[in-house]
């Protein structure tokens, strides 16, 4: 670092500290244009947006080169960019300091570059950079002194750990808690009590990926009682809360398991994942490697399968290190999951990456032998460090070629057997599909394809499952002037849902022979329906009776979609149970006069639930919208309007739900 800029960076802490006393009032009150458009879009974590703002403020010249460097920086790397974070800060580091703001943002670039080299495992660079700058404030007092030193030795503590030198990382991480604590009892802000909280949490990490759990309690309860004020206090963004919460519970979940308190663990993973910040990729991976150590492999495995999403935000390339963390948890979780296919997929991709990441381990080890520690005995302590890093890769690479070893044995018995596996599957696939083509053509027959040809009633239905067999139903019965007719969607899909429906379909068809009134078909069905009815499925269903003759129509709804009549929604009064919940249950029925020259649509809710490539919904207003101009159609078209607009939202995705749709009209 550059000599001339250090003095300065010195002299804008010392001015800010010395002024600050009788100045901080004045500053609070004439707030500059920029600080009031910027302060606003940080506190709420608006991260692009302030990339945006420092940008276009840089233009207007309302901020300098190297504030909007540093907030651009610090936006990036708070949305996990670290790639673009580090050359966002390192043009920064090239710029001239033009007064003491300039000097303090300059400063904070260099403190933010020493946490991404630690990202970024240069720890010799991070060691070197922190450790320089250490020494020039080590005569300064102040809260910006402080807090500068606790971030410092707290990066410096990491890359201590990391080189093997354990005791002086351990004595930099106490340092690094004094000085942020110096820094809140001069000025209680959240801010620099959320400071502490994200340092102490830091160095339990250290300690936790070593399986290092000794001096982990001490910290936790610093971590705790600092959690613990933070939780009460009204001015902490919501945002903020949620990442130290999540942070708190992932240290208790990772402290139970490394003392074989299971159900503890559990707990703590549930407080957890009830966190916004657990939901992100890197909030996922951590989950992964916490159900692994605790034993659910097949939810590790689940959350695993967003690690290359992982690897590409972090930036993380494919060491040793990587494969055998990351991709070595993977495999684990599907293998000990019984997930063969997938962990022979895992080694498979450690196979192709291996000879790589060695000549990248071998290049790398040149630079980690020469760490560089500035104290009266560096030469006597370079070559001990020598000696660590060279025990250290030597295990780490035993241990990777144990582990691809592994891989390599199972990959080689797995594949011997492929062929066999994949005829047996072939032949069973096809046996299946032969079986649920049959059963899919049973399935059609029991719903009518014809319709009647009574003057003046205009009927048409269709029914389409997602799966090769489904669950929806739909039938009528003409008797007369009388035509019996139903709508209804077996809970489930598949082949148990097809077989329940077929029993509603054949109740319907008898009871609806004997003349029966919706309502009563409805208790009917729902009785023998209720019968040996272990697995609790149940069918909602719209039983109407419309007298062709004068138009009047008795209804049942039960627990169905309410039809849609002249472009609205038929309101439904009675909320009726669906059929095969609860046996003896009361249902009541429904009457309207007259629907003569009106179009009802009855449908199940595969229309209104389609959803598209987004998981968007096509929606309960988008089916009025189609359903407004609908008159002038015969039912036929109106059907197949429909079936086109499902597609279109659909825009290539698959069916998510059985579609059914029947459509009458009666002059």
């Amino acid at each position: 670092m550059k000599t001339y800029f250090i003095h300065i960076l010195i002299f804008a802490i010392v001015f800010t500290a010395t002024l600050s006393c009788g100045q901080r009032s004045q500053r609070a009150e004439k707030q500059s244009e920029a600080d009031s458009l910027l302060l606003p879009v940080q506190n709420a974590g608006d991260y692009e947006r302030l990339i945006e703002l420092a940008d276009s403020l840089e233009q207007t010249g309302d901020i300098s080169p190297l504030r909007s460097a540093y907030l651009r920086g610090s936006a990036y790397h708070l949305m996990d960019n670290i790639q673009r974070s580090l050359e966002v800060l390192e043009t920064a580091m090239e710029m001239t300091p033009q007064n003491s703001e300039d000097s303090t943002y300059y400063f904070r670039s260099v403190l933010r570059l020493v946490e991404l080299r630690g990202f970024r495992k240069d720890y010799e660079g991070q060691l070197r950079l922190a450790l320089s700058v250490i020494e020039e404030l080590k005569d300064l007092n102040g809260v910006k002194a402080s807090r500068s030193r606790g971030e410092l030795y707290s990066s410096v503590g990491c890359a201590q750990y990391e080189l093997g030198m354990k005791d002086e990382a351990a004595q930099s991480f106490d340092q690094s808690y004094e000085n942020f604590l110096k820094t809140y009892a001069a000025e209680p802000s959240w801010q620099n009590l959320n400071n502490v909280c994200i340092a102490a949490f830091n160095i339990i990490g250290q300690f936790q990926k070593d399986n290092n759990y000794a001096p982990v309690e001490k910290w936790i309860t610093r971590h705790d009682s600092i959690f613990s004020i933070i939780s009460t206090r009204d001015d902490v963004p919501a945002h903020e809360k949620d990442k130290i919460q999540s942070q708190n519970a992932l240290l208790h979940a990772l402290q139970a398991v490394a003392q074989n308190q299971s159900d503890e663990a559990m707990r703590a993973l549930a407080i957890y994942q009830k966190t916004e910040s657990s939901k992100t990729t890197t909030g996922r991976i951590w989950a992964a490697g916490l159900l692994l150590k605790n034993g659910h492999y097949a939810e590790a495995a689940d959350l695993f399968a967003c690690l290359d999403q992982y690897l590409a935000e972090m930036h993380i390339e494919l060491s040793l290190d990587a494969i055998n963390e990351l991709f070595g948890d993977k495999f684990k979780a599907n293998y000990r999951a019984g997930r063969r296919d997938s962990a022979l997929a895992v080694a498979a991709t450690i196979v192709e990456n291996l000879d790589s990441a060695i000549a990248k381990q071998k290049k790398s080890d040149a630079a980690e032998l020469a760490t560089i520690y500035k104290t009266q005995q560096k030469d006597a302590e370079i070559a001990q460090q020598q000696i660590k890093l060279t025990q250290q890769r030597l295990w780490g690479t035993l241990a990777a070629m144990v582990l691809i070893t592994s891989f390599f044995i199972i990959y080689t018995l797995y594949r011997r057997r492929a062929q066999k596996r994949l005829a047996e599957m072939k032949a069973a696939q096809e046996r299946i599909e032969s079986e649920l083509r049959i059963a899919r053509d049973i399935q059609r027959s029991m719903v009518p394809n014809d319709f009647p040809e009574y003057e003046g009633l205009d009927m048409y239905a269709e029914m389409n499952a997602a799966k090769e067999v489904g669950g929806d139903l739909y039938g009528y019965v003409l008797q007369g002037d009388r035509l019996h007719f139903c709508v209804g969607d077996v809970s489930g899909k598949g082949v148990p849902a097809s077989l329940f429906m077929a029993q509603a379909a054949r109740l319907f068809r008898t009871l609806a022979t004997e003349g029966m009134a919706p309502v009563d078909i409805a208790v009917r069905m729902n009785n023998a329906l209720c019968e040996n009815n272990d697995r609790g499925m149940f069918v909602t269903m719209f039983i109407g009776l419309l007298h062709l003759d004068t138009g009047r129509l008795d209804f049942c709804n039960c627990g169905h979609n309410p039809p849609v009549l002249d472009g609205e929604f038929l309101k439904v009064q009675y909320d009726n149970q669906p059929l095969g919940l609860w046996e003896d249950d009361p249902f009541d029925g429904e009457t309207i006069a007259d629907v003569r020259g009106r179009q009802l649509l009855v449908y199940t809710d595969g229309i209104n639930e389609a959803e598209n490539v987004k998981q968007e919904f096509l929606g309960n207003q988008r089916l009025l919208e189609l359903m407004a101009h609908t008159q002038s159609l015969t039912s036929h078209e109106v059907i197949n309007m429909l079936e086109d607009a499902v597609e279109q939202h659909r825009a290539g995705a698959e069916p998510n739900d059985d579609l059914t749709l029947m459509c009458l009209k009666v002059s």
